[in-house]
C-alpha cells in the first residue's frame, strides 16, 4: 500500500488531526467531557485503520469521544513525546518559576529546541484547545481540565526514568495549562543555553547567583568570566555567576 505524501498539511500537522478537530468543532463543540471521557477502544481501533487507509471521511453518527481518544492515543504513542523527553527536567522547573518573564523565556527556549514538526503540531493543538476551552460552560472542560487530560500525552521523562507517576502527570498538566494560558507576547531576555552547576557557589555580592551542584542554570548572557542567568531556587532577577562553575 503506497504511502501518500499529503498526509500532512504545509505546516507538518497530520491531516487526520486537522480533520478530526474540524469535525469536533463543527458538530460537537459543546459535547460534555471532550478529551476526558474515553471512547470505546474498538471504535478507536477502527478509526486508526481508517486513517491508515487514508480514509478521512468521519461518519455522521460517530462517537466524538472516540475521535478525541484517537488524538490522545496518537500523541501518547509518538516515539518521542511532543514536548520532548530529554527536556522533562527543564519543563518541570518551569512549573516552579513564579516570575512571568523567566517562565516565558524558558518556555520560548524549550519550544524552539523542539523539532519543527513538533512545533507545528503544538501550535495547532494550542489554538484548537484554547478555542475548545471557550465552550467550558457546555463541555465542563475548561483549560485546566483539558490540560489535565492532554498534558500527560505531551510530556514524559526519558524512558527508564523511575519518576513518580503522579508527579509526572501533575507536571505534564501544569506545563500544558501554562502553554494554553500564558501570554506568548511577553517581551523577555531570551535564554541562550541551559547548563548544570558543577560546584556550589556562594555569592560574595548581592548581584551574584548562588549555585548548588547539580542544579539547572538558565543562561541569558555569556561574557568573559562572568555570565548572567537564573535558577529556580533563586527566583526573580537574573544575576551574575562565574562561568567555570557550570558545565
Amino acid at each position: 500500500h503506497h504511502r501518500h505524501p499529503e498526509r500532512f498539511d504545509e505546516q507538518g500537522v497530520p491531516l487526520f488531526m486537522v480533520t478530526c478537530l474540524d469535525w469536533i468543532k463543527e458538530k460537537h463543540a459543546d459535547c460534555e467531557g471532550l478529551f476526558r471521557i474515553n471512547g470505546s477502544s474498538s471504535t478507536i481501533k477502527g478509526l486508526i485503520q481508517m486513517v491508515e487507509h487514508d480514509n478521512l471521511e468521519l461518519p455522521e453518527q460517530l462517537d466524538p469521544h472516540a475521535v478525541t481518544g484517537l488524538i490522545k492515543q496518537y500523541l501518547r504513542d509518538l516515539p518521542e513525546p511532543l514536548l520532548g523527553s530529554q527536556m522533562y527536567e527543564a519543563w518541570a522547573e518551569l512549573c516552579q518559576l513564579h516570575d512571568a518573564a523567566q517562565k516565558r523565556a524558558l518556555s520560548a527556549y524549550l519550544l524552539a529546541e523542539l523539532p519543527s514538526p513538533h512545533q507545528a503540531v503544538l501550535k495547532f493543538l494550542q489554538g484548537r484547545l484554547q478555542a475548545l476551552a471557550e465552550h467550558a460552560e457546555q463541555t465542563k472542560m475548561d483549560a485546566l481540565n483539558i490540560a489535565t487530560c492532554i498534558g500527560p500525552n505531551l510530556l514524559r521523562p526519558p524512558i527508564g526514568n523511575d519518576m513518580n507517576v503522579i508527579s509526572v502527570t501533575s507536571t505534564a498538566a501544569q506545563v500544558c495549562l501554562y502553554l494554553l494560558q500564558a501570554n506568548q507576547e511577553l517581551q523577555v531576555a531570551p535564554i541562550k543555553a541551559i547548563a548544570r552547576a558543577s560546584f556550589d557557589y556562594e555569592p560574595v555580592n548581592a548581584d551574584e547567583l548562588s549555585l548548588q551542584e547539580g542544579q539547572l542554570v538558565f543562561i541569558q548572557d555569556d561574557g568573559e568570566e562572568w555570565w548572567t542567568g537564573f535558577t529556580v531556587l533563586e527566583q526573580g532577577e537574573s544575576k551574575r555567576f562565574p562561568h567555570n562553575y557550570i558545565t
